[in-house]
């Protein structure tokens, strides 16, 4: 994935997920200020040859309160 815009990408409390071998994320190849990903997560499972380089992941708290069990990791990496 090569990005030509830079920003941020709002997943809305939704996850990345990514089960595809082979896939690189080049955050680097975007203009100032970079790819930022809020609100979400990503989640890299049961694959292999994932590259990801220069991308901010900020979860936050998705306007959930504490208890909500809004609790996501940045980045979780899963295997099979």
């Amino acid at each position: 994935m090569v990005f030509e815009v830079g920003g941020v990408i709002n997943r809305e409390g939704q996850r990345l997920q990514i089960e595809s071998p082979y896939i690189t994320m080049a955050g680097q190849t975007a203009p100032s200020p970079g790819i930022t990903l809020i609100r979400g997560f990503l989640s890299i499972m049961k694959t292999h040859d994932v590259l990801i380089q220069h991308l901010a992941v900020r979860p936050g708290d998705n306007g959930q309160g504490k208890g909500s069990g809004w609790d996501p990791d940045g980045i979780s990496v899963y295997a099979s």
